[in-house]
């Protein structure tokens, strides 16, 4: 780690020197804000002084958002206004839904379709952002209880905050202050959306191979990465996919065994974790066939990894490690 090497004379003397870190992260994430706690812990050692706690930040809450603000505000005797980010949401319709995995073990997994009114630019690779709104009755009874008067301007603040835990309205807080500092609701699958470009996850126009490795969801940006392929005609892709059961987990099988069948996908390896007793995931596919895989990379194939960042992809890149060594791996790195 190279925060490890920066810090790693036992006498740096950084008595003379102040900080403040900002950590962001997620907390659904084993080590929340790994990087911002370890500088924080590594410059404490070397005794430089923190002119404030550090704020790790979940998910940009604006609680947490706030109490940084707070701390800045203190440290310079300076009030500063906070900067709105213009969001280019645009409005979709939910024109048809689709249970892919009816009878599975795990949570259902649905294909949308969404219709929209204007030209919205797009490649394989981007991710749709969504973001939900609340019912209109949920935020009047809100109101109701809150005795306030329902108007526009108040439904029209209120729609995407989270209205189901709010912070402690402080002592002289006028109502309109007080729900500014609620926090946004989460970005997920409901009602309005945007689209939220990803180059790093982009397909080059290329006659070379295109090795695309993925489980669960993930299922999904590999579709599409086929299907622009398909419209580009490389047919030289190879498919490895890890569900539950076959029966109820074999997403997408119409169209992938279409594409077999126009021999537009020549190699499908599929890992069905739970239709024998040992099971098996993608990382054991990758294993037993690391002679084509690393034939494949010899020849410029590119490899692509979407689903779970937990579990798979982590196993995945370890595979790929001992398959293709440390210097051949991030050759493939963007």
């Amino acid at each position: 780690m190279a925060i490890k090497n920066t810090f790693s004379h036992p006498a740096l003397d950084l008595s003379h020197q102040s900080y403040a870190i900002l950590a962001l992260g997620d907390k659904p994430y084993t080590h929340f804000c790994r990087f911002g706690q370890a500088l924080d812990q590594h410059l404490k050692q070397h005794q430089a002084k923190a002119v404030f706690e550090m704020v790790c930040v979940d998910h940009l809450k604006q609680a947490d958002l706030k109490r940084w603000t707070q701390g800045l505000e203190q440290l310079t005797q300076q009030q500063f206004t906070p900067v709105e980010q213009a969001q280019n949401w645009r409005a979709f319709m939910l024109k048809n839904r689709v249970c892919l995995n009816t009878g599975s073990q795990g949570k259902p997994i649905y294909h949308i379709q969404l219709s929209y009114a204007e030209s919205t630019p797009r490649s394989s690779g981007d991710i749709l952002e969504v973001q939900c709104g609340n019912l209109l009755e949920d935020i009047q009874a809100f109101l109701q209880v809150q005795q306030q008067i329902v108007n526009q301007d108040l439904l029209a603040a209120l729609q995407f905050k989270n209205l189901s835990q709010i912070p402690e309205q402080l002592p002289n807080e006028s109502f309109n202050d007080w729900i500014q500092r609620f926090d946004l609701l989460a970005i997920r699958e409901y009602s309005i959306a945007r689209i939220r470009s990803q180059p790093a996850f982009y397909l080059k126009p290329t006659q070379e191979p295109l090795i695309l490795i993925g489980n669960g969801t993930g299922i999904a940006g590999l579709v599409a990465h086929l299907s622009q392929r398909q419209q580009w005609n490389e047919p030289q892709n190879w498919l490895i996919f890890a569900e539950r059961q076959q029966q109820f987990d074999h997403l997408y099988k119409e169209q992938i065994q279409l594409w077999q069948a126009q021999r537009f996908l020549p190699e499908v390896d599929y890992a069905f974790s739970r239709d024998q007793s040992e099971k098996i995931y993608v990382q054991h596919i990758l294993q037993q066939k690391s002679a084509q895989l690393l034939s494949g990379v010899e020849a410029g194939a590119a490899i692509y990894v979407c689903g779970s960042l937990k579990g798979m992809a982590q196993e995945v890149e370890q595979t790929l490690l001992s398959v293709l060594g440390a210097e051949q791996l991030v050759g493939l790195k963007p």
